[in-house]
């Protein structure tokens, strides 16, 4: 039998190995009768990675998903930073087409430095695909801020008319940097004819 044959009594399916020595998946065709090899691949989102918003406005976590060429396949990786100023904690530590995930953010010092200076550092993503390194690197940059105090609403109204009631309202408070902060709110006096009845509630909201 001639080894044409031999695929196609296959069932039509594509066969499918790993390559030790070349680190790359053999997918042989029953069509074409042809062998060809893919090296695997580590996808990295977002990329590069921000740890504050435009303007340094949250430094709170973020999360990056890895991804691998490798079909169903699932292979381990693990991520180490250059830098000391990154926290990192890693989610799904498997990858393949369904994506794992890790998180970053700026460790407890650094979001004490001073705000409006960039800094940046790289991110070394590495999967182990049956004994072979499969190697990302990921740019990270951090932009400190003010500490700020970001609130849910902008304005809120209190309304009682004959056909609508809404007396009570709920405004959200957090900081900017993720982390706790003390904070006080207080309120206008009322005009003489507001209703006398009125509640507005203030709660710290996580920073996730």
């Amino acid at each position: 039998m001639r080894a044409c044959d031999r695929i196609r009594s296959s069932h039509g399916k594509r066969a499918r190995s790993f390559n030790a020595r070349s680190g790359g998946f053999v997918e042989t065709s029953p069509e074409r009768g042809s062998a060809t090899s893919r090296r695997p691949t580590l996808t990295i989102t977002p990329s590069p990675l921000a740890l504050a918003g435009l303007g340094g406005n949250d430094a709170s976590p973020k999360k990056a998903l890895v991804s691998l060429n490798t079909g169903t396949n699932a292979y381990p990786y693990t991520v180490t930073s250059d830098v000391g100023w990154v926290d990192l904690a890693e989610g799904v530590t498997t990858t393949c087409a369904t994506a794992g995930v890790f998180i970053a953010a700026p460790s407890l010092a650094a979001q004490d430095w001073a705000s409006g200076t960039t800094t940046s550092g790289k991110l070394t993503i590495t999967a182990d695909v049956n004994g072979t390194a499969v190697t990302r690197t990921l740019d990270v940059s951090y932009l400190p801020d003010d500490l700020k105090l970001l609130v849910s609403e902008n304005g809120i109204s209190l309304t009682k008319t004959p056909g609508l009631e809404r007396l009570t309202r709920t405004v959200d408070v957090r900081t900017n940097r993720g982390g706790g902060a003390s904070w006080a709110a207080t309120t206008a006096p009322m005009p003489k004819n507001a209703p006398c009845e009125k509640a507005v509630t203030m709660r710290t909201a996580s920073s996730h």
